[in-house]
Order: C-alpha cells, then structure tokens, then sequence
C-alpha cells in the first residue's frame, strides 16, 4: 500500500469523521490506515499486514477479533539503538524520543498473539529472512484454523 500525506487539520476531519481503521501519534507525527482501504483489499481476498505501531495494532486487535497481533521487536534496546544510529537517518532528539517510547511499547507485547524477536544481523545474517519466515509461518498457521 502507498502513504498518502494529508494537512494536520485533515488527519483530525478524518478521525472525527470515523474513516480510520486505526490511528495514531506517534514519533510526534500522525499516522493512520483508512477503513475504506483495509475493507477494499479484504473484499479482494488480499490476506494484510499493517507495519503500524502499537496503539494502532492495539485498537485494531479490539475492534476485530479476526485480526493476529504480531509484536517484532529488537533483541535489546541497546541493539535497537545501535540500529538507529547506524542507520545515519535520525536526529539525536528522534532517537531519544524513539528509545524513551520502547520500554512502554515492550510492556505491552504480552497483549499480542506472536511475538517474533527479530535477531541482530551481525549475528545472524539472514536476520530479515528468518523473521519474514516467521510471519509467513504465523499467516499460514491462521490460515488452517
């Protein structure tokens, strides 16, 4: 699916008009995935994977009980840090605002169905493809019940 940028003063039309399916602020900016667009791939029989953050997955999880919450996390802080400033992509303020939000989005990893920990490519090179493998495993398994 693509992004689509709207003006602050839509985002909030948008909430109030009910049109999201979830939303959230989050990394101080807005994001959010539309009903209309999550009930036109369903009817198309498209199996979704929102990447949204966890006050999104968390209100999707409420509102649908067909939904499987998969919890992707970094196999430490320190690691995810060393992420992040690798990257070169991030401001120190980001990453401060980033590393303070983790500890409370890892308090809630118990509310999910899966939780994959996504290992450290220094160690395991093939880090990406072992949890995409693993999401595969969690889609495949939800298929069969």
């Amino acid at each position: 699916m693509n992004y689509h940028f709207v003006s602050e003063e839509r985002f909030k039309e948008l909430i109030e008009q009910g049109a999201f399916y979830e939303w959230a602020h989050v990394h101080q900016n807005h994001y959010g995935t539309l009903k209309s667009t999550v009930q036109q791939e369903l009817a198309l029989g498209h199996d979704l994977i929102l990447e949204i953050d966890v006050q999104g997955c968390l209100q999707v999880m409420a509102q649908d009980a067909d939904v499987t919450g998969i919890f992707v996390c970094p196999p430490s802080r320190e690691n995810l840090e060393q992420r992040l400033r690798l990257r070169g992509t991030e401001t120190e303020e980001s990453i401060r605002v980033r590393l303070n939000n983790v500890a409370k989005e890892v308090a809630t990893a118990y509310q999910y169905d899966y939780v994959i920990i996504h290992q450290d490519w220094s160690v395991e090179p093939r880090a990406l493809e072992i949890a995409a493998e693993e999401v595969y495993a969690i889609i495949s398994a939800r298929r069969l019940e």
